[in-house]
């Protein structure tokens, strides 16, 4: 006896294949910790931790330190946690690559990231940094420089000065943005902090202290210079003082104009919408149904599946339509599908291989001329007689080979079904017309919206978005013509009935006289496999050859056997070809601000 076996057609999964683009990758410094020494011979010793969070794949960055205000960069060393980068040339994971310069000290390090956060310590010693005065000597130093093209989320440095001052002997200042903060903790120790720093903002420090904690140093100078420093950083910090303040009563200007207009602009919303909401409810809303049953069990009419599609999928037609007038056809015994395998030599031995067939039956299509509509003829003559040259069958894998010209074929397929369900009057056409009056208040709201923008700053988003929603709204809202509105109804209960299990409660013999047809519609109704493996599942298997005699299955090479459920089969197949012919059709588918002249001003990178 001949077995039925429906398997998927998975070979329909590889008619097209779309790539994602590869996720891009990025950073972002999240913490600078710097401890710099200040030694009495006028060098300064710095550690600069810096931690990076890594999206995506990562191997080196680099740090670049302008050689100016001090003489040399010497002693450099890198390290990660216990792990010490050695040097090399070669660009292997845990070495580095350094140039000297007389201008800049360059480090380029290798190592791997993938999505995690890595805290690389960067160490060095400047040489003749200090500048030496009779009264101070002075520190002047660029921590964070201008270099960075990425902002950094936090950054901390802890400058230590030598000992033997008093703490009324420090002077410090901090240039940079004005949200940053500099303090003396101690005779010896100067914090500065600062948040968000942003890209290509540096973040510098000058402090001053005793000469005399660094004797033997040459003189810069034999002016004295505080006197001078302090009253050009006081000048700074007064202007940066009064920056902060302007800057505050501006914001609360901002506030205070773009709370009042954003009230004003609220109100008009609501009164756009209360307008556009006369006009939907008058020419958008749909008519009532005389169904007000929540499922309908029963198959509403006899139409074309893919026009069906173009009804209850707002005029639109997707691979699906496709896939379900193929399987129509087949139902209605014009073409088969047929499986057939066959045993490839592999390497791990042989391998069975399948092969999926559609099969043109030429005496069926003439004595069913007059049942089969236009649109279902260019469907056989674009499989059989284009792509296949005339023979009355066609494999998948043909079919596979012809990308281009099939969604060439069915872009214009869909303008013919359109035009034919068009003129069936799904739609109410005067009403569309009517409902176009909604633009009016929906894109004066949006072009508010953009005027707001420079009156109500976020409370621009109100009418914007507002207007956005209602013009999605009207231009994609389809009244059901009167006449159609209690079939729509019907139609929306099938799709329920079939994805809520409904049909597990009905009688075996209802169920088996519709179970062909649930399986066409319900690939437009969009319900998922599993309902129809579900569906499947509860006919007897005795039933199926008589169900669904349009899939033969020939056996296998490996011996004659069952195979997948019914159920289970059928699921996938329908799963597998809906998402296929959507692709294949390309329908979708599955401080203060003065400042800058202090020494060093790193930079850098990470890829």
């Amino acid at each position: 006896m001949k077995k039925i076996h429906i398997i998927p057609l998975i070979l329909l999964a590889h008619l097209f294949t779309f790539f994602s683009p590869a996720q891009s990758k990025s950073y972002r410094i999240e913490r600078v910790e710097i401890l710099a020494r200040v030694n009495p011979d006028g060098s300064m010793l710095i550690e600069e931790a810096r931690t990076y969070r890594f999206k995506g794949q990562f191997r080196w960055a680099d740090y670049r330190l302008p050689i100016q205000g001090f003489a040399s960069v010497e002693d450099f060393s890198l390290r990660e946690a216990e792990q010490a980068y050695r040097p090399g040339r070669t660009g292997e994971r845990g070495t580095y690559q350094i140039k000297k310069s007389k201008d800049e000290l360059y480090v380029k390090w290798f190592y791997r990231a993938s999505d995690e956060t890595r805290t690389f310590i960067l160490s060095y010693r400047v040489a003749n940094l200090l500048k030496v005065y009779p009264d101070v000597s002075e520190l002047y130093y660029q921590f964070i420089g201008a270099g960075w093209d990425h902002a950094t989320g936090e950054v901390q440095v802890t400058v230590k000065l030598p000992e033997g001052a008093g703490r009324e002997e420090i002077h410090a200042w901090a240039h940079g943005p004005l949200c940053g903060n500099v303090s003396i903790e101690d005779a010896n120790t100067v914090l500065l902090n600062v948040s968000n720093l942003p890209p290509h903002q540096y973040w510098e420090d000058r402090v001053l202290f005793p000469s005399r904690l660094t004797p033997g140093l040459p003189m810069t100078s034999n002016l004295p210079q505080l006197d001078r420093i302090i009253e050009a950083e006081t000048r700074w910090a007064k202007e940066a003082n009064e920056a902060r303040i302007r800057a505050q009563r501006e914001l609360a200007e901002r506030n205070e104009r773009w709370w009042k207009w954003s009230i004003i602009f609220a109100v008009l919303s609501l009164s756009a919408i209360l307008a556009w909401m006369r006009i939907y409810n008058r020419y958008g809303r749909a008519y009532p149904p005389g169904t007000q049953s929540e499922y309908y069990s029963d198959i509403p009419s006899d139409l074309p599946p893919a026009l069906i599609s173009y009804f209850v999928n707002n005029r639109s037609i997707s691979g699906s339509a496709l896939t379900a007038t193929i399987f129509d056809l087949a139902r209605r015994g014009i073409l088969t599908i047929e499986e057939e395998k066959t045993l490839k030599k592999s390497f791990f031995g042989k391998k069975e291989k399948t092969e999926y067939i559609l099969q043109l039956d030429r005496s069926a299509v003439e004595k069913k001329a007059d049942t089969i509509l236009p649109f279902e003829q260019e469907v056989l003559d674009f499989l059989f007689e284009r792509l296949g040259a005339g023979r009355d069958r066609i494999s998948m894998k043909e079919i596979a080979g012809s990308r281009s010209e099939t969604l060439k074929w069915f872009n214009k397929w869909k303008k013919r079904v359109s035009a034919l369900a068009e003129e069936q009057g799904f739609y109410d056409r005067e009403s569309k017309r009517k409902l176009l009056r909604g633009l009016i208040p929906s894109i004066g709201l949006i072009l508010l919206g953009a005027a707001a923008i420079f009156l109500a700053g976020p409370g621009a988003v109100i009418p914007f978005a507002t207007g956005l929603t209602l013009l999605i709204i009207t231009l994609t809202t389809n009244r059901v013509a009167r006449p159609y509105a209690d079939q729509y109804a019907r139609w929306k209960g099938l799709r329920r009935y079939l994805q809520k299990y409904k049909f597990m409660e009905d009688d075996r013999v209802k169920l088996t006289g519709n179970l062909s047809r649930y399986l066409i519609y319900g690939i437009v109704l969009g319900v998922a496999s599993n309902r129809i493996k579900e569906l499947i599942g509860l006919i007897p298997s005795e039933q199926h050859a008589a169900i669904f005699p349009w899939y033969i299955y020939p056996g296998s090479y490996s011996g004659d056997h069952l195979g997948a459920s019914l159920g289970e089969a059928v699921s996938s197949m329908v799963n597998v070809a809906n998402s296929s012919f959507s692709s294949a059709t390309g329908t979708g588918g599955g401080a203060s601000g003065g400042g800058g002249g202090g020494a060093g001003g790193s930079g850098g990178g990470a890829g």
